[in-house]
């Protein structure tokens, strides 16, 4: 018996595959972006979770000249190369990267304060 797909996926599975359930997380770009370069390693989210393990990034479909600034000005504080990665090169609307999620930390004043020294221009909420 074979099954139609109902719906486009950037992963393709193979008969032989073992159907595995996987969580997603979408984030608006840049920031799903910066994730898949290794530049951003914290997700703010009002919630907290107990899951652990991998975790599908998917890059939103959203699209803003506040975005694209915001964008703009990340790559020349990080040292992006607008020419090789321009913001029309984002991906929009799709999963991008598989990372692991290996811990959920309170995000308390103190917390936020000992990562601004890392990088205060990530700093941004989702």
């Amino acid at each position: 018996m074979t099954k139609k797909i109902t719906q486009a996926s950037a992963f393709q599975q193979r008969p032989q595959d073992t159907i595995t359930q996987i969580k997603a997380i979408s984030l608006h770009q840049p920031w799903a972006e910066l994730i898949t370069l290794g530049l951003k390693h914290y997700e703010t989210r009002s919630w907290p979770t107990n899951y652990r393990g991998k975790l599908v990034i998917c890059a939103a479909k959203k699209n803003t000249k506040e975005q694209q600034s915001s964008y703009s000005a990340l790559a020349c504080s990080l040292g992006i190369d607008l020419t090789l990665h321009p913001w029309d090169s984002l991906p929009l609307g799709m999963a991008i990267a598989v990372c692991d999620l290996t811990d959920c930390i309170e995000m308390t004043p103190n917390f936020i304060k000992e990562q601004s020294g890392e990088s205060p221009s990530l700093e941004g909420y989702e």
